[in-house]
């Protein structure tokens, strides 16, 4: 991957040809990139020892069972990143691009657009893992991991926080507040030690999910406080608020439905079905997008080769 990327981008694209600059303009680049870069070198080892603290404090407190039997629900949780790293690669290059021109207004309609984006989405996906996380993980890997269920509720809601709030962290990055966000995560990783080290004995599984959904949640708002504070942009809709209400209905008619019907794979996949499809007509229904929106999906079926119509 690294060797075609250099390729294009020095032959076809042709960024790696020579710039002429004294000696302290380099050595000022030179500055400018480490101080920026180096920061989100151990920024990506933190993140990465923060995903897995969790498992590592319940490997010493617990058994190694426990730790297979959490680590069923994590990659499960982290379906919901899928929907926030899409738009993110879509439309971040754009925020950048829009920042250098100091484009603010722009970018907070983009930013709040994706958030809200997010949330539609990401929405109906959270609710059928909170209400089947047993059969969900049963299907997936075996109905001896079903004692994973309530840490996949916990770790789905801590993820699906992160993901609803992830434009605000790549405003603070787009800014050039590396070392901010370094600051962030250490913080959060501490925070995540503490707490597994307070709930795991007690809780196990389920201590760990909770520590993991608090320590998403912090960071997000910490992420979401420092962009409003650096650029005055709440990466978030009211609208949310009116979606969540829209939800409710569906929501209650899939919780009607689920106890009065067998548990199995079809049944299951039918009220799944029934409650995308009431959910996604009553978001139409509620007027819950506007033109905006629809401009969206336009250029996003327009991109895909698909015409509008056809």
């Amino acid at each position: 991957m690294f060797i075609a990327s250099y390729l294009v981008c020095k032959y076809k694209l042709k960024v790696f040809g020579k710039i002429q600059i004294n000696k302290n303009e380099k050595k000022a680049l030179t500055k400018e990139l480490f101080s920026y870069s180096l920061p989100f070198m151990l920024l990506l080892f933190l993140d990465l020892s923060f995903q897995w603290t969790d498992s590592f404090f319940l490997g010493f407190f617990k058994t190694a069972s426990d730790v297979g039997y959490y680590n069923s629900a994590i990659p499960i949780a982290l379906l919901l990143n899928l929907t926030a790293d899409i738009f993110m690669i879509l439309f971040y290059p754009l925020i950048t691009r829009e920042f250098a021109k100091k484009n603010f207004s722009l970018i907070k309609q983009i930013s709040r657009q994706i958030g809200k984006w997010i949330f539609i989405l990401n929405l109906p996906i959270l609710i059928i893992f909170l209400f089947y996380p047993k059969e969900i993980i049963s299907l997936l890997f075996g109905n001896q991991y079903a004692i994973a269920s309530n840490a996949l509720q916990f770790l789905a809601i801590g993820v699906f926080i992160s993901a609803i709030f992830r434009p605000a962290k790549f405003i603070i990055a787009s800014i050039g507040k590396s070392k901010l966000m370094l600051v962030n995560v250490a913080i959060v990783f501490v925070f995540s030690i503490i707490l597994n080290i307070l709930l795991i004995p007690y809780y196990g599984i389920n201590g760990a999910a909770i520590s993991a959904m608090l320590s998403y949640a912090l960071l997000s708002l910490l992420f979401l406080f420092e962009a409003y504070y650096f650029t005055s942009i709440l990466a978030i809709r009211a609208d949310a608020i009116k979606i969540f209400f829209v939800s409710l209905v569906p929501i209650f008619a899939l919780f009607v439905i689920k106890n009065f019907m067998q548990k199995n794979i079809v049944s299951i996949l039918m009220q799944v079905i029934f409650f995308f499809l009431l959910y996604f007509l009553l978001i139409f229904l509620a007027r819950c997008l506007d033109k905006k929106d629809i401009l969206i999906i336009t250029s996003m079926t327009n991109k895909l080769g698909l015409k509008a119509g056809k």
